[in-house]
């Protein structure tokens, strides 16, 4: 039976309340990107191989979760009642951190123990998420969703630290998380009032559950070079991006001497990057391809680290900060708005979740691995130093991999002429 041609997104229901849900909890968790670590730096007093342990810790349930949460997903037609749960199930784990706080019960072992479980919720409701979009839109309008989810995501950074910053100087950063945890709440309902009409499923999806079927997203994904290649663009750049970032906050509050009314608007309008790039992208693609936009975009990142190392207080620290959070910005949302509009076009759609996970697992590991690394050379080497390993671990690895994407691509071209011929 055909289902007919998906409506214009302006005009489809189930799209806009998914994305009015995303744009509510991604906005409030924004402002927790801001507050939870400034808690940490503020009131727990952490050291900076601690703040690189807690940036490990929120990101380490994706080893152990996003696979199996994935394989889940494309097994399973209940992908709204999921994500609601997930999105009230976070409310309550943020709602908790300034909870104990205010009972004199918050430590640094709690707080990395809330954080995992927060993102562990995060992720098994991350996995349902593409299953979904894919199902209210239809495959031509795939970049222009993820376009728009990427400006949300973008203008949720720019709103939503900023509003962290101004409360956590206000109210304080406890406070701050409790706006937060609303936003989750609102998420909730609105993605509850998503309906889906069920779609025929495939054979493909009754291994979904084992080890082969957790290993089939493995497999897909290697087949396509282009996804492959551009999967190891991302694990590479990440890995020197998780440096910077388990220090960014401690730096720039510390070495720096920026009060937490200026932090927050710095991270949010470095966002601005990324709403630029979500509005582009097609007309990059269009224009240069999907490879010479993957290139565009790791020239960008790699040039967001350049400043940090030579950051001090006053107009060049600002200058830095600013920098790598404008040019990294637009450079992650062109590359992954790109790497993930392009797997609904490759993969089989019943096994589009766990293929999504690969690909969002390979950031994720690498930032964590980037902070485990960042916090043990900020502390033996000095930030600004760590900082300078960072751009030059980038500025190395990426410019391999970009040759690497090039002569795969060339020798595609050759194998493609010695057959025509």
């Amino acid at each position: 039976m055909s289902l007919g041609p998906p409506p214009d997104l302006w005009r489809n229901a189930p799209f806009l309340r998914l994305w009015a849900a995303q744009t509510v909890s991604l906005s409030g968790s924004a402002v927790t990107k801001v507050a939870l670590p400034l808690v940490a730096v503020t009131l727990l007093n952490l050291t900076p191989h601690q703040m690189g342990l807690l940036l490990a810790v929120e990101i380490a349930p994706t080893l152990l979760l996003r696979l199996p949460a994935a394989a889940w997903a494309d097994a399973s037609s209940r992908h709204v009642p999921v994500m609601a749960a997930c999105n009230l199930l976070s409310g309550l784990l943020i709602t908790a951190i300034p909870v104990l706080w205010w009972m004199g019960l918050l430590s640094f072992g709690v707080l990395l123990g809330t954080a995992f479980c927060l993102t562990s919720v995060s992720a098994i409701g991350g996995m349902f998420a593409a299953p979904l979009l894919s199902a209210v839109v239809g495959d031509g309008q795939l970049v222009e969703a993820n376009g728009r989810f990427g400006v949300t995501r973008n203008l949720a950074d720019v709103s939503g630290r900023s509003l962290g910053g101004v409360l956590v100087s206000v109210l304080s950063a406890p406070v701050a998380l409790f706006v937060d945890a609303a936003s989750f709440m609102v998420a909730a309902g609105l993605t509850m009032a998503v309906r889906v009409p069920r779609k025929p499923r495939h054979d493909l999806a009754r291994d979904t559950a084992s080890v082969k079927g957790l290993t089939l997203g493995f497999s897909l994904l290697l087949q396509r070079p282009f996804l492959g290649l551009g999967l190891g663009i991302v694990g590479y750049l990440c890995l020197a991006n998780g440096v910077v970032s388990a220090l960014l906050v401690l730096f720039m509050s510390e070495h720096l001497g920026m009060s937490p009314s200026l932090i927050g608007p710095i991270l949010g309008v470095g966002s601005v990057g990324g709403i630029i790039a979500s509005l582009l992208v097609g007309a990059f693609h269009r224009r240069l391809g999907a490879q010479r936009t993957l290139a565009m975009a790791v020239a960008t990142l790699t040039g967001s680290f350049a400043l940090l190392p030579l950051a001090r207080p006053g107009a060049l620290g600002l200058l830095a900060c600013l920098n790598y959070e404008l040019m990294g910005s637009f450079g992650a949302s062109l590359l992954l708005i790109t790497l993930f509009a392009e797997v609904p076009r490759q993969v089989p759609s019943n096994a589009l979740a766990r293929v999504m996970a690969v690909v969002s697992l390979m950031p994720e590991v690498s930032t964590m691995l980037g902070a485990i690394l960042g916090g043990t050379l900020g502390a033996s080497l000095g930030v600004p130093r760590t900082f300078a390993v960072s751009f030059v671990f980038a500025l190395l690895s990426g410019t391999a991999l970009v040759l690497g994407l090039a002569w795969r691509r060339r020798l595609v071209l050759k194998r493609q002429a010695m057959v025509g011929g």
